[in-house]
């Protein structure tokens, strides 16, 4: 679920250079519609690919421009997070002003429509990689049965045959509760191992939209989590 900001009243502040920069890029989106669909719409951006585009810092430029009216904003509730996960898009009032200041026409930006579900999770694409290769081996029976149950993986283990998983992307699952891990024995009475499996809510979850970024890479991963009953490991 998500929940957007009024745009405030229209600014009549001059824009800065990066201003203009981030009004630019988020028209284009809009225009073309890319982006994230939220609420009937494309051309939303996650903050964090914005600043990749802008390669500046951007944390409080995005809500100033926002309550300026110049963007719309929208507040998406992840699954296990606690603060909602900003997404942007251009407002007609934006593309107003930055239309007189290039000498062009505006082009009409279509009103976000009425909230509605979306997804419900931004997932770096390595971190969905992890996860996809966690449900498989789950659901699939695939691997030992460790601690009385399959699923149970090394970081090793999950990364086979999978593009580089990180030890981040997987604190990334268990810190948003769709992983658990234990620590377990080693090999030829190595050190400790640590082991991880998909909790009931990762074994669920499922995608919704995967978008190119600006640099042409799927960064982020859009998916949900079912509140219904899901897979379980055969």
């Amino acid at each position: 679920m998500s929940t957007t900001e009024r745009t405030g009243m229209p600014s009549r502040l001059p824009l800065s250079p990066l201003e203009v920069g981030i009004l630019i890029f988020m028209s284009d989106e809009a225009v073309r519609r890319r982006g994230w669909l939220l609420r009937g719409v494309r051309g939303w951006r996650h903050y964090v690919e914005i600043k990749a585009r802008q390669d500046a810092y951007i944390a409080e430029k995005l809500p100033h421009m926002a309550r300026r009216g110049l963007l719309n904003r929208a507040d998406v509730v992840e699954f296990g997070r606690t603060r909602p996960t900003m997404l942007y898009r251009i407002s007609q009032e934006g593309e107003r002003q930055l239309a007189q200041l290039v000498d062009r026409p505006p082009e009409r930006m279509p009103e976000p429509g009425a909230e509605d579900g979306g997804g419900n999770l931004f997932v770096p694409s390595s971190t969905w990689s992890a996860l996809t290769a966690m449900q498989r081996c789950a659901l699939e029976r695939i691997g030992p049965e460790r601690f009385g149950a399959h699923g149970w993986m090394t970081m090793r283990e999950i990364g086979a045959g999978q593009p580089t998983v990180l030890h981040e992307d997987l604190t990334w699952l268990v810190r948003r509760g769709l992983a658990e891990l234990r620590s377990g024995p080693g090999t030829a009475g190595g050190k400790p191992r640590t082991f991880y499996r998909l909790t009931a809510p990762g074994l669920r979850v499922v995608l919704v939209d995967a978008v190119p970024s600006p640099s042409g890479r799927v960064e982020l991963v859009e998916a949900r989590v079912p509140e219904e009953a899901g897979p379980t490991p055969a």
